[in-house]
């Protein structure tokens, strides 16, 4: 679907650096699926998928059991 992607781009004269291109599929790969899904299921889908797709989620998601250590520090400071 990619190659597909990127044909379509170049049909369209839009350029896609080779750089970023290959550094961005996952990102890409994940666009393409939100895109589909707002069509075909809406936007709420599309954003759920978006959000639990997106790095930076995951990441202070992964940081919520850590609130009561991080709380207790709070305060302590002065």
């Amino acid at each position: 679907m990619l190659g597909d992607f990127k044909e379509f781009l170049t049909q369209e004269r839009v350029r896609t650096p080779e750089g970023y291109w290959d550094k961005d599929q996952d990102y890409l790969r994940l666009r393409i699926k939100v895109e589909l899904l707002n069509l075909v299921s809406g936007l709420s889908t599309g954003e759920e998928v978006e959000t639990k797709g997106d790095p930076q989620v995951q990441k202070a998601a992964s940081l919520f059991s850590q609130i009561p250590r991080i709380l207790k520090g709070v305060g302590k400071e002065r």
